[in-house]
């Protein structure tokens, strides 16, 4: 599904495409756009951005099509009674999501949708301070994830959680891993990892 087939970001490019003497090249136009949230930010927005699409054409309204304002905001109670907790999120990747289509009046800014998402803020649980895992409580559960018969899936989760224990690495750090950004030299890993989702393309600290 191309979620931004109708949006002003098709527009702009379909524009550069009809004056390539006047305009830079298309894919140069959508990479810009784009490029003004980071990649995982844009990859979190896009799952909330295919279920906002699927839920938005599966609902039926008596009265017609269902408004921008009033599908925002129920949408977002509806992702409050399934994740609690991540209203807010599904809110700015929705704010954004209507942004490139071009939208005058952001629906997902309207008073309506804000005050959903603040609702679902206030009535977030606590967060929750738990005790700090120890090296042995670490090597236990490494030990769980590690043989030579265990499947893949399970010496991947072993890898994980030696990245994050052993090389002090945020879980998006280690998600956001390449195969690139590892390489070995005298006996040690070294790590390359863009401290600040939003550097893409500077300079990342080893």
């Amino acid at each position: 599904m191309c979620l931004f087939a109708d949006s002003k970001v098709a527009q702009v490019s379909r524009i550069a495409a009809e004056n390539p003497q006047l305009c830079p090249p298309p894919s140069l136009i959508k990479e810009l756009l784009l490029a003004s949230k980071a990649n995982r930010t844009i990859a979190a927005y896009r799952v909330v951005i295919t279920r906002f699409v699927a839920w938005h054409q599966a609902m039926h309204c008596a009265d017609g099509v269902l408004d921008g304002p009033a599908a925002v905001a129920l949408f977002l109670a509806q992702e409050y009674s399934q994740t609690k907790g991540k209203t807010e999120g599904a809110k700015a990747a929705l704010v954004w999501y209507f942004e490139l289509l071009g939208c005058q009046a952001n629906p997902a800014m309207a008073p309506i949708a804000v005050a959903m998402a603040q609702g679902a803020q206030r009535w977030a649980l606590p967060v929750v301070h738990h005790e700090k895992v120890t090296g042995e409580e670490m090597r236990l559960i490494y030990s769980r994830f590690t043989g030579p018969n265990l499947p893949f899936i399970d010496h991947r989760i072993g890898t994980v959680l030696s990245l994050l224990f052993g090389a002090f690495l945020q879980v998006s750090e280690v998600v956001a891993l390449r195969k690139d950004d590892i390489s070995f030299d005298s006996g040690r890993v070294w790590l390359t990892i863009c401290r600040s989702k939003t550097n893409q393309t500077g300079k990342s600290e080893r």
